[in-house]
């Protein structure tokens, strides 16, 4: 299932049971399938037509929007002349997603937390591309559930034609709120550093739960608090 379904699958069926208002008449799955062909085949044009339809037939239903972004998302990603677009939906996804349960299964082993990650993630990367500046501050750090999506965005994150390596680390607070620092310099240009911030608020509150010092954190259930903490103490790849 590539990423255009497994979020579609996400919102027009697990969120659906989330709303006690009558559900609005679901995407035609057909409409779907026929992004992903286009897509797959490399027809951004037609898959791009075909997505906006979707927009405009779903205007109605917050679950839906958030669907049609996911499918625009597919579309238009590495295209900057979309990318205001792109980021749009990105954020009506994320949106929809911190308001629902986390554990909510997309398949038998993804969940609206792993659509959720994703998503943070490629907001940030496409919001680096467009402004080499964003993260530098606690005004617009990069929310993360743990710091190996921390390493897993500078790993992927471009200083030109060089690579972010990590020199520093430091913990800071403002107004109360946990940021994760991280300092690093450019592989082709010694020179050139700067730091990136991550808000960490929600990995400290697992952490808290986990030493029995907290609730859990919105969203989560015992389990999915679980898997997350023994996948972060496991390692983050660096």
């Amino acid at each position: 299932m590539n990423a255009t379904r497994l979020f579609a699958s996400l919102l027009l069926a697990g969120c659906a049971k989330q709303s006690a208002a009558p559900a609005p008449e679901p995407i035609p799955e057909e409409w779907l399938t026929e992004v992903s062909r286009r897509i797959d085949a490399g027809d951004r044009s037609g898959a791009s037509a075909l997505a906006q339809q979707v927009m405009e037939s779903v205007e109605q239903a917050p679950r839906e929007r958030a669907v049609a972004g996911f499918i625009s998302t597919s579309v238009w990603a590495g295209d900057p002349e979309t990318e205001t677009q792109l980021l749009s939906a990105m954020d009506a996804f994320l949106a929809v997603a911190d308001a629902l349960p986390l554990e909510t299964p997309i398949t038998d082993t993804v969940t609206l937390f792993d659509a959720r990650r994703e998503g943070r993630h490629l907001a940030a990367l496409l919001r680096l591309q467009a402004d080499a500046s964003f993260a530098d501050g606690a005004d617009d750090a990069v929310r993360v559930s743990g710091v190996s999506d921390e390493y897993r965005l500078l790993t992927e994150a471009r200083c030109g034609e060089g690579a972010w390596t990590v020199t520093g680390q430091s913990l800071v607070r403002r107004e109360g709120r946990p940021y994760d620092v991280l300092t690093a310099e450019c592989s082709t240009d010694a020179a050139q550093t700067r730091d990136f911030w991550f808000d960490i608020a929600e990995w400290q509150h697992l952490m808290a739960f986990a030493m029995g010092e907290a609730s859990l954190p919105p969203g989560f259930t015992e389990e999915l608090a679980r898997q997350v903490l023994m996948g972060e103490m496991a390692g983050p790849a660096k």
